[in-house]
């Protein structure tokens, strides 16, 4: 069996310690929005709890609100 680079991408995962520093949260933060239906599932290795990187740049870019200074320069030197 190959893995593509693609797969790799797929299956690359983050730790439950770096998503908890990656979103400056605490562990009963992440605990909540991991009960929540948004939040992307964890993965589970014996008792180490990942999360699959695709899912979590993709929770990332639907959750971003736009910067509103930034729009605002925009507007003012178009």
């Amino acid at each position: 069996m190959t893995i593509t680079k693609s797969d790799h991408t797929a299956l690359a995962l983050v730790s439950q310690p770096e998503v908890l520093k990656l979103f400056g949260v605490s562990p009963m933060t992440l605990w909540r929005w991991r009960k929540g239906k948004n939040f992307p599932r964890e993965v589970r290795i014996q008792h180490r709890i990942f999360f699959r990187r695709t899912e979590i740049v993709r929770f990332i870019e639907d959750h971003t609100v736009p910067d509103a200074f930034e729009e605002l320069g925009a507007e003012n030197h178009g």
